[in-house]
């Protein structure tokens, strides 16, 4: 799984001129309020699935190629999201809150 703040995209846009959509950023969640770095090795959860934070999930050239924006590289390092582990089966709903951030498992 893989989720992008909302945040990231936004100061990207300021500071790249350019328009990136949640879609086009390839991740499979969006979130706003949350920092995803700090959740790296830690337990949350979205809704009612809970998952562990793996690695930053930095933006790859397959991206740029998408988005042909050479700046998409470069202005997503370490804020391109978070790759996570689902730890048990359940549902994602728009809306779903991120709990429990900041638990070491």
């Amino acid at each position: 799984m893989s989720l992008i703040e909302s945040e990231a995209i936004e100061a990207f846009e300021r500071e790249s001129g350019t328009s990136l959509s949640a879609a086009e950023s390839r991740r499979n969640v969006l979130t706003r309020g949350v920092r995803l770095n700090d959740l790296i090795g830690k337990e949350f959860q979205v809704g009612n699935v809970r998952m562990l934070g793996l690695r930053l999930c930095e933006p790859c050239t397959h991206l740029v190629r998408l988005t042909r924006q050479p700046a998409t590289l470069r202005g997503l390092v370490h804020r391109g999201g978070l790759y996570a582990a689902i730890l048990n089966e359940g549902e994602l709903a728009v809306g779903d809150p991120i709990d429990g951030f900041g638990h070491s498992p």
